[in-house]
């Protein structure tokens, strides 16, 4: 009954928390709107309309993270940078923002975008013909042992650890050949198989009340998006509220919800102010280097002081429109340049696919990455990698297959696992992923493989715990 209780006023605060958000920035929006209003208004209420789908108790995890991307994305970036006067928003191409007639295109087919990902929510039955529960009955036993839990604890903080010190998966570091192995390695540990783990440990922690372990393990994802340099940490700790707040039969109480809510907002600033101080120690140092060339582009300096890092943050962080923006200004749509984005090596090339053909990014920026074997890793987003063809029709069905699928995915894991934080993990890593298309396109089915990965080695362990549990009694 506490679980009921926080969960219902969870949902609540989080719509409470969109809405202010969304009237704020609509009555600022219309004040000065000069665009088609109407057009801006169905888009709003399309908008204002799917967050209240993906805030209700019965949508499923994956709608959360769908509307949240689509949400800060398209409508709120559209609108906060409409207020500015589109002035900080970056990597937009060749985008005229004094046509009226481009942004009425932006927001229909943002409008469109949105629909296409709820149509599927209304084919929502789990047609699924077999049932396979209770995939980690075993794990909890084997995991509450003292042994264990210390050893899986310093693998856990020890792996991010090392990656740092050698670089083995670092955003923005090209990694060398030798490395290559490692590379993906540490990639699939850091992003899957870590997160997967300690989805079961906490699982197991909020079971066995035990909250001091929580704590110990809610530091990794710091340590982990210190070591990749990742700005995404808030993203990570929110896959991990969201789980626990789907566990319907624990009972967790309001005041350890406030403390966790408090302990990801502490550690996320800290992550990020790290993440600043190595990122302009690493890329910055790169720039002065370079004969002090200073590389702009709309007129943002690529070097730039902690507030108005920040501030960039809330502004250009979420990928979506800008995507739409610089693709649809390119003039290079064709489904031949889809096809095309999937035979670059982006890994391996100083600039991608898409800065190459859609925001034709200063040469000098190119040069200075060969220099120092960085790799810019732009991506234009699913809707806009989508857009590559030219087709408006073929985004939206696209879209509506990849929602469709999505929802089919969870369904399957809700079936296969009670734990909801590890499913909220997976469904989190899927949806990031889908949202952030665009880059290393080839290797793009390596997410899908990682996650299914990740889904065999919890059955595995569970076997392998049975065993063990079996063999010590």
């Amino acid at each position: 009954m506490i679980l009921e209780f926080t969960k219902i006023n969870f949902f609540k605060l989080l719509r409470a928390f969109y809405l202010i958000i969304f009237f704020t920035l609509f009555i600022f929006t219309i004040v000065k709107y000069q665009a088609n209003l109407a057009i801006y208004i169905f888009f709003s209420l399309v908008t204002l309309f799917c967050l209240f789908v993906s805030t209700s108790r019965k949508t499923k995890i994956i709608y959360f993270y769908i509307y949240f991307f689509l949400f800060f994305g398209f409508w709120f970036k559209y609108s906060l940078n409409y207020i500015y006067d589109f002035q900080y928003i970056t990597v937009t191409g060749q985008f005229n923002f004094k046509d009226f007639d481009e942004l009425n295109y932006i927001v229909t087919i943002s409008t469109f975008i949105f629909i296409s990902f709820y149509l599927p929510l209304l084919l929502n039955k789990n047609l699924l013909i077999f049932r396979f529960k209770n995939q980690e009955t075993n794990l909890e036993f084997f995991f509450l042992k003292n042994k264990s839990k210390i050893i899986t604890i310093f693998l856990l903080i020890l792996m991010p650890l090392i990656n740092y010190h050698f670089n083995f998966y670092v955003r923005g570091l090209i990694p060398s050949l030798d490395k290559k192995v490692y590379y993906y390695i540490f990639n699939i540990w850091i992003n899957y198989l870590s997160p997967s783990i300690i989805a079961y440990l906490v699982y197991f922690s909020f079971k066995n009340k035990n909250f001091w372990i929580l704590s110990i393990l809610l530091i990794e994802p710091l340590i982990s998006s210190i070591s990749i340099l990742s700005r995404s940490i808030i993203l990570v700790y929110y896959s991990y509220f969201l789980g626990i707040i789907k566990l319907v039969e624990l009972k967790i109480n309001i005041k350890h919800l406030f403390y966790l809510t408090i302990f990801f907002f502490v550690f996320t600033i800290i992550s990020n102010l790290a993440v600043y101080e190595l990122r302009e120690l690493r890329f910055n140092n790169a720039i002065k280097n370079s004969n002090n060339i200073i590389i702009s582009s709309q007129n943002n300096k690529h070097e730039i002081k902690k507030g108005v890092y920040f501030k960039d943050i809330i502004l250009n962080r979420f990928l979506g429109v800008d995507g739409i923006m610089a693709v649809s200004a390119s003039g290079n749509q064709s489904f031949a340049r889809l096809i095309n984005s999937f035979k670059s090596q982006d890994i391996h090339e100083k600039r991608n696919y898409y800065e190459e053909n859609y925001l034709f990014h200063n040469s000098n920026l190119n040069k200075i990455y060969l220099e120092n074997n960085l790799i810019s890793s732009t991506t234009p987003g699913i809707a806009a990698f989508l857009l590559y063809s030219g087709s408006e029709i073929f985004v939206f069905i696209s879209i509506f297959f990849i929602s469709l699928f999505l929802i089919k995915f969870q369904d399957i894991l809700d079936d296969f696992f009670d734990n909801k934080i590890f499913v909220s993990i997976i469904m989190f890593n899927l949806s990031f992923k889908i949202f952030h298309f665009g880059y290393a396109v080839n290797n793009s089915y390596l997410t899908f493989l990682a996650a299914i990965l990740c889904i065999i080695l919890i059955i595995i362990l569970n076997k392998l715990a049975g065993l063990l549990n079996a063999k010590s009694k």
